[in-house]
């Protein structure tokens, strides 16, 4: 993985040679920022090279926040963070029988956190 070299990007969110993680747990929270004109269902129109998550990690020592999706990862940007983004939070909740993650949607609104 190639070091980031965006200064305004938080330590905790640079790797330092942590192992990359591929895949995410029962109980853990995905962030993702979306426009606020798809906010009812941000994944009905996203391609995967648009689709990217902040994981949150253990609450005990958190990989990242949900502000932190906020910031914009390509030097050749003008800009450290986007603005006019909403932020789309999964909470996964449990694994199904035919391998389907159960999952709680949630966005903030005005500050508070919604149910979408």
């Amino acid at each position: 993985m190639e070091d980031c070299s965006l200064d305004y990007i938080p330590p905790h969110l640079h790797s330092d040679n942590r192992p990359i993680i591929n895949e995410f747990n029962i109980g853990d929270y995905l962030y993702h920022r979306a426009s606020p004109d798809v906010i009812e269902n941000p994944y009905k129109r996203v391609s995967i090279t648009e689709l990217s998550h902040n994981l949150a990690g253990n609450p005990k020592n958190p990989l990242s926040s949900a502000e932190d999706v906020l910031f914009s990862i390509k030097s050749e940007e003008a800009f450290e963070k986007y603005e006019g983004k909403a932020i789309c939070t999964l909470r996964i909740i449990s694994l199904t029988t035919d391998r389907q993650y159960n999952k709680e949607f949630f966005q903030e609104k005005n500050g508070k956190k919604a149910r979408a």
